[in-house]
């Protein structure tokens, strides 16, 4: 019985790592630029009292001990590379799009 679940464990394992899709250096934006421009503090003017979100000039709404007043960085494009930020050395997770504004939440762990 113990020799047939370290098979089965086995073959998963092989399997999972035969299957699993590799990764591609030409895909990776891995140039951090600074990005604080597109940003807005939420209770900065015009942050959360700002009008619709179906405008394209609206800024992201940082949610941030910070707000804009630190640098912001970010890679990738947003549209055919995901968008990474991180401020302070700590990563600013995506909590809402469309159709809101853009949310950005600063992770402090």
């Amino acid at each position: 019985m113990m020799k047939k679940m370290l098979a089965a464990t086995a073959i998963a394992l092989g399997l999972a790592a035969g299957l699993a899709p590799t990764a591609s250096a030409d895909q990776i934006n891995d140039n951090w630029y600074d990005a604080t421009w597109q940003f807005v503090g939420v209770l900065e003017p015009g942050g959360i009292d700002s009008g619709s979100a179906g405008q394209s000039d609206l800024r992201s709404i940082v949610v941030s001990p910070w707000g804009t007043t630190r640098l912001v960085e970010c890679r990738g494009d947003g549209h055919y590379i995901v968008k990474e930020c991180r401020q302070e050395g700590h990563w600013l997770v995506h909590a809402a799009g469309y159709p809101f504004r853009d949310t950005w939440v600063y992770n402090p762990f």
